[in-house]
């Protein structure tokens, strides 16, 4: 019988992790049969994808009967929280399209008031 180095407790000759503890036992001859789970855990960045994406499309659809101005708010929805849950690079390029494309139509709508302001007050 071996011994465990963490804990002490007594291990079975061909274990590798220590029943008690948990920890890698000091048996050289079964380490190479141990799998390590030594990946990285995997993050979710459709809603980053999804917001650079409808970001893109907002920019190309600015002036199309508001439907830039609806994808731009879901965009800039999606990549605020991706943002929050994980840092990512598409999630922020969403973001900066959508506000981008939300500055544009709001100024275009100011600018459609003021023309139709102006023409009114003429007639």
């Amino acid at each position: 019988m071996s011994y465990c180095i963490n804990c002490g407790n007594q291990v079975a000759p061909n274990s590798v992790i220590c029943p008690n503890c948990g920890c890698m036992t000091n048996n050289p001859h079964n380490h190479s049969s141990f799998v390590y789970n030594n990946t990285a855990p995997q993050t979710s960045t459709g809603m980053g994808t999804a917001s650079m994406v409808l970001g893109i499309i907002s920019l190309i659809t600015v002036w199309w009967y508001g439907l830039g101005l609806i994808l731009a708010v879901i965009g800039l929805i999606l990549g605020i929280i991706q943002q929050g849950r994980q840092k990512n690079g598409m999630a922020s390029a969403g973001i900066i399209m959508s506000i981008i494309t939300i500055a544009i139509a709001v100024l275009t709508i100011i600018g459609i008031i003021a023309i139709m302001a102006i023409v009114f007050a003429t007639v």
